[in-house]
């Protein structure tokens, strides 16, 4: 999707000029992939221009023409039955022996199979907000975003990016579940993490076909790839792509400072197939559609995070509305010096503490507004991605030093000072 913000590296649904308050800081950069990173979210129902949905109708009907060659040169009776060392039971989505390849006995499906199955499963997400009051007109609703969904389970549980949902924090804004088969639902907003870029929504509704979860510790390069999702938003909803795993270890960091550990694949993802589902040749989720590049002349680079690492987030903000047992800083809008702040105003290198959490791990330390944090844990501190660092190697509990420059007024100069930290739970 287009950056209206001209920052190829955020989390940027089409805002219609609404902003919510987010972190600053520099611009953040990919990590093993010199290209932007674009969110899938989808645009608003009036933000897609009508040659957009025509070239885009065009690519997808190419596509499907290629599959059904494809599929005619290869039916699905002439599939290879594999058998390999049999998987480990799946616990919470992660496997006990990541090494190991599940048993394939021919129960391979086809694109067609998997698209009659798994798409009742894929729903479409909608954030509306109230448009201002203009020459004396009555507020009314506006499409913020949409993208798309996965439900998690047949009480009504749905998961999704956090991206899509994120509008629907600001005031008057909600969300909108629309089902395979049109019916719509009003949803609430169970639980969000910015950091995983996770989210899980809950409809009033029962009777739902959950989607089957499958496991990502076992793909291989080259593997079958479907994704299933609402590609430039609701009008194309229920797409199907298919292609096959390009690479299971990238790490591509997306927005200030945040990084994410995702499956590439060359499935066709565009803005809109946020949070949708990457499936295996047995219609089983092994992802969830997150981010692309985006680059002229760039195509069949999608990024999805993967199953095994999004269910435990899942299932803690499902049953806890959060991520337990997540070490906290207690910084509020940490933002980093660069090289080029430092040399024009001035600054030590490092992360500027814009305000601490009242309570927090930082404010209990002694840390405060206008601190730059230098070092954590006798590491270095360039960057807030440094910062998250540091903090996946501890857990709640430990303690830590920490190294910040402090202005003094009286010399007019940053001071060196010390502290222990103590995390606290996010």
């Amino acid at each position: 999707m287009s950056d209206y913000n001209n920052n190829p590296y955020r989390y940027d649904p089409y805002s219609h000029g609404y902003e919510p308050k987010r972190k600053s800081g520099s611009a953040a950069r990919v990590v093993a992939l010199l290209m932007a990173v674009v969110l899938l979210s989808g645009i608003t129902t009036f933000g897609i221009q009508s040659a957009m949905n025509a070239k885009a109708q065009q690519e997808l009907d190419v596509r499907f023409d290629q599959l059904a060659q494809q599929l005619q040169q290869f039916p699905a009776s002439s599939a290879m039955a594999v058998t390999t060392t049999p998987a480990p039971a799946i616990v919470d989505g992660n496997s006990a022996n990541p090494t190991a390849r599940p048993v394939v006995t021919g129960d391979a499906m086809t694109i067609s199979d998997i698209a009659e199955a798994v798409r009742p499963s894929i729903v479409g997400v909608r954030v509306t907000g109230q448009t201002r009051r203009r020459f004396g007109q009555s507020p009314g609703n506006t499409t913020l975003s949409e993208g798309s969904g996965v439900i998690m389970s047949s009480d009504g549980y749905i998961m999704t990016n956090y991206h899509v949902i994120e509008y629907s924090q600001m005031e008057g804004a909600g969300i909108t579940i629309v089902l395979s088969d049109a019916r719509e639902f009003g949803a609430t907003l169970v639980g969000g993490d910015q950091t995983s870029d996770l989210a899980v929504l809950k409809v009033d509704a029962s009777g739902l076909p959950a989607a089957k979860m499958g496991t990502s510790s076992n793909l291989r390069v080259g593997d079958t790839a479907i994704a299933i999702g609402n590609p430039m938003g609701l009008e194309f909803a229920g797409s199907v792509t298919s292609g096959i795993i390009s690479a299971i270890d990238r790490t591509i960091e997306v927005e200030d400072g945040i990084s994410l550990a995702v499956i590439q694949t060359d499935a066709a993802i565009n803005p809109g197939n946020s949070g949708g589902a990457l499936l295996n040749d047995r219609g089983e989720v092994i992802g969830i559609n997150t981010v692309k590049i985006s680059s002229t002349g760039v195509e069949g680079l999608g990024f999805a995070i993967p199953i095994d690492s999004a269910l435990p987030v899942l299932n803690d903000l499902r049953d806890h509305g959060k991520v337990t047992g997540r070490p906290s800083l207690g910084v509020l809008n940490p933002i980093a010096v660069d090289e080029m702040s430092a040399r024009i105003y001035g600054y030590p290198l490092g992360v500027f503490i814009e305000e601490t959490a009242e309570g927090g791990a930082a404010q209990r330390a002694g840390l405060l507004a206008g601190d730059i944090i230098t070092e954590l844990d006798g590491i270095q501190i360039r960057s807030i991605n440094d910062i998250n660092t540091v903090k996946e190697q501890h857990k709640v509990g430990d303690t830590i030093s920490v190294k910040v420059m402090r202005y003094n007024e009286a010399v007019r100069n940053y001071e060196e000072m010390t502290a222990s930290l103590t995390f606290q739970e996010a």
